[in-house]
């Protein structure tokens, strides 16, 4: 992927993803870790850095590995409903 490729599909994620939620996101991450491909490294350490946004595995945002969030909507919707 071409620098200008990629800078602009971080755009593009970063504003589509203000849209969906009404918010910037906590931090950067991304799949299979393509981001510590050295490729990719200084663009996405780049947008990182001027949005101000931690990115997973160079600051402290760390992963877990086994968490995979399934279950989770359940989890809260069962909860509220034992609340009402």
């Amino acid at each position: 992927m071409a620098r200008n490729d990629s800078v602009g599909e971080l755009d593009h994620q970063f504003s589509h993803f203000q849209e969906l939620t009404g918010t910037p996101p906590t931090h950067l991450d991304s799949h299979h870790d393509v981001h510590r491909d050295p490729r990719m490294l200084k663009h996405v350490l780049a947008f990182a850095r001027r949005y101000a946004l931690p990115l997973r595995g160079y600051s402290e945002v760390r992963h877990l590995g086994k968490f995979t969030g399934s279950g989770v909507g359940r989890r809260i919707r069962s909860r509220s409903a034992w609340q009402d």
